[in-house]
């Protein structure tokens, strides 16, 4: 399982990532500066915030240091013993890795691009 914070408690739960494969650059949890953002990026899922999950529409490879493609996500929600998902949308994504080691990223929102840092 990945290693989350409380605020991901979904995304951990539906995430998962093997000890035994190789990680490219963009792979890892991503932090916005004021930790008010949180991104998970996985091969196979990204997780964004507290509660969407996403599925690339082209999956990344693992030493790419940009990436665009569609993103379908959608809102999951633990109770109890029950896991409620809604549709989010689909999203135009784009991330490039920076020289000084940060991500930028556009989700496709309106809120425009945002710079992550690797979590600490």
């Amino acid at each position: 399982m990945l290693r989350c914070r409380n605020v991901l408690l979904p995304c951990a739960m539906v995430l998962t990532t093997s000890t035994a494969e190789a990680k490219g650059p963009m792979e890892g949890e991503w932090c916005s500066q004021d930790w008010g953002m949180v991104m998970i990026w996985e091969r196979d899922a990204l997780g964004i915030g507290e509660h969407r999950i996403c599925d690339w529409a082209q999956k990344p490879d693992e030493l790419i240091l940009s990436h665009a493609t569609q993103i379908k996500c959608e809102q999951v929600y633990i109770s109890g013993d029950e896991v409620h998902r809604t549709d989010a949308g689909t999203y135009d994504f784009t991330a490039e890795m920076r020289a000084n080691g940060t991500m930028k990223v556009d989700f496709g929102l309106d809120d425009g691009p945002v710079v992550l840092h690797p979590c600490q």
